[in-house]
Parts: C-alpha cells; sequence; structure tokens
C-alpha cells in the first residue's frame, strides 16, 4: 500500500523535527527507510515533501550537526527524485543560499538578523558550515530535475545579498586598519603586490559594487 509508506515516512519526519527526545539513530534510520521505500514505490506525497523541509528549516535553527546532516541527506534523496514537487525543489534551493549566506556573515564577523547562536564561535566553524550549504546548494543545481525547468536564481541572489554587503564591511575595515593604527599605506601597496590577494579583493570590490 504506497499510501501506507508514505504515512510511515511522514511519521518518522514529523517525530525527527517535533519531539528532539526521539531522535535516536534507530529513528533516523527507520525514517531513511521509509523515505527510499516511497521514493522506490512512487508514493511521494506533499507532506513528506513539507515534513522534509520543516526537518531541514529544525536543524539549522538548532545548529545541530548531526541533525543537519539527516536532514539534509533526506532533502537532497526527495529532491533529486524525478517525481519531487518543483516548488520542494525551489524551497530547498533557498534554504540552502540562505543558510550559506547565514555562515558567511558570521565568518565575516557582521551580525545578521535570525542568524543562529552556533554561528557566533570561531570563523572556521563558519566557514566548514557555509562549505556544507554551498556544497547542498550545487549538488541541488546541478541533479534535481525539477530545477532544470525553473531554478529560482532571483530569490537566490537574493538570499546573498547580505554576504555582499558583510564583506564590503571587512573590506572597509581592513582597508582603515592603517590609517586607524598609525601605519603607513605602503602596507597596502605591498599587499596588492601579490597577484592572488589584489585579485581576491578585486573581486569582493566588484561584486559589491555590483549589489
Amino acid at each position: 500500500d504506497t499510501a501506507a509508506v508514505a504515512e510511515g515516512c511522514v511519521a518518522c519526519l514529523r517525530l525527527l523535527a517535533r519531539a528532539p527526545a526521539a531522535r535516536l539513530p534507530s529513528l533516523g534510520r527507520a525514517a531513511e527507510a521509509w523515505l527510499q521505500a516511497s521514493l522506490a514505490a512512487g508514493a511521494l506525497s506533499p507532506e513528506m515533501g513539507q515534513e522534509c523541509l520543516t526537518l531541514t528549516r529544525v536543524a539549522e535553527l538548532e545548529g545541530s550537526r548531526p541533525l543537519q546532516n539527516l536532514a539534509w541527506r533526506f532533502l537532497k534523496l526527495l529532491c533529486l527524485d524525478a517525481a519531487c514537487d518543483a516548488a520542494v525543489s525551489r524551497a530547498a534551493v533557498e534554504l540552502a543560499a540562505q543558510a550559506a549566506a547565514a555562515a558567511l556573515v558570521a565568518a565575516f564577523g557582521a551580525p545578521m538578523s535570525g542568524q543562529p547562536d552556533f554561528l557566533q564561535g570561531s570563523a572556521g566553524e563558519a566557514l566548514n558550515v557555509a562549505k556544507f550549504h554551498v556544497g547542498n546548494l550545487m549538488r541541488l543545481e546541478r541533479d534535481a530535475v525539477a530545477l532544470k525547468i525553473s531554478f529560482p536564481l532571483h530569490a537566490v541572489v537574493l538570499s546573498l545579498v547580505p554576504v555582499f554587503k558583510a564583506l564590503q564591511l571587512a573590506l572597509e575595515r581592513w582597508a582603515a586598519m592603517p590609517l586607524q593604527q598609525g601605519m603607513c599605506n605602503t602596507d597596502l601597496t605591498r599587499t596588492l603586490e601579490n597577484a592572488s590577494t589584489a585579485g581576491v579583493l578585486m573581486t569582493g570590490a566588484l561584486t559589491c559594487l555590483g549589489v
């Protein structure tokens, strides 16, 4: 019964999202088994997509890496299926872009409205989180069937605007450091003599001007 398979998957996803005490490894394995069975049986339902998205949003808000890994694995499994609803795939891409932006802003040290507490730590950890979400975004863009027809480029670009602004502020702070410390501007000249560094700074500056 395909309906029963779909209902079993939805029930597991709801438990993972709404009952933290129930998040045992066995429940994660059960949810994945139900999801795989649903995909194999062609038993995708609108509730399944919404519950996958809800679980992923909960994982992002809580900042739990194990739950993030699990939730994004489920969401990508769903979105990479040819029968996945386009709205779910677009929402997943937007969520990945927003999560990557929050992590990158945290890495630059600029506060962002709604930024999870777990991103207030080291820049290195924030960059690792950003790398994870950029990987999710790229995988969805490359392999999600529904996105071949309708990719939410505008929404993704809007999600990344805070990153461009944070980069602009970081560049301004960095450029002002020699003057604040009474240092000679030749420090900047020496820095720009390095082709790689100059290229990164120029790219960042042009990106900021284009926003």
